[in-house]
């Protein structure tokens, strides 16, 4: 998809969806306008932050395209402090829907129960923490010990090695964006599921901004 030029992907996606609509498709329609919107946030890497309120967002798009492939198999439960204003919080890109996406590809594989994702954003003494739990299978003890060590790239069963290079990447790149302040915790108990807790300063995305303009 890299070589592929993302504007010729969204003026796809938009005569699809106008011939979905002069056809009296809406679902068809509904559906197409959430591929679109997940794709241009996910190809958007040229931008260097971006607010909880969209990585959020993307994380429900995210959940809604999986939906129609998993149905009520998949649920997702949203908490949001209510003080916070996410839209003006400033986060590093594409951070909560890769973790999300661990939870769907590995922790629900093979569940005999539906899958369900509880997502919470809260204030902690003046940072922000983001939680985000599965019911899935867990990860076995010496596969977490490998995990909170930052091994990477030592072999173990089923392709988990995938989990720890995504992880690995993502705890890399919030101790990057923070300068090492910043609390990446994951806490499993097998068939209990799995915790991955962030907590990171609170910045105000129009601080940041403002900075960058002097």
């Amino acid at each position: 998809m890299a070589h592929v030029n993302p504007n010729l992907l969204f003026n796809v996606l938009t005569c699809v969806s106008q011939s979905a609509l002069s056809d009296g498709a809406d679902e068809a329609v509904e559906m197409i306008s959430y591929i679109s919107t997940f794709l241009r946030y996910s190809l958007n890497n040229l931008r260097q932050s971006v607010t909880l309120a969209d990585e959020v967002n993307n994380v429900k798009d995210y959940i809604y395209l999986q939906k129609m492939r998993l149905g009520s198999f998949l649920e997702l439960h949203l908490q949001v402090d209510p003080s916070l204003s996410l839209s003006d919080i400033e986060f590093p890109w594409m951070i909560l829907q890769p973790i999300v996406e661990n939870c769907i590809v590995h922790a629900f594989e093979s569940l005999p129960y539906p899958g369900k994702i509880d997502l919470q954003v809260s204030e902690r003494n003046s940072t922000i923490q983001v939680t985000i739990h599965d019911n899935g299978c867990g990860i076995p003890p010496d596969k977490l010990e490998q995990l909170m060590h930052h091994s990477r790239g030592i072999p173990s069963m089923g392709g988990k090695e995938h989990l720890s290079i995504g992880l690995d990447n993502i705890r890399e790149r919030l101790h990057a964006y923070f300068r090492g302040n910043v609390t990446f915790l994951i806490e499993s108990q097998l068939m209990e599921g799995t915790t991955v807790t962030i907590q990171t300063p609170m910045r105000s995305i129009h601080e940041s901004r403002n900075l960058l303009k002097e």
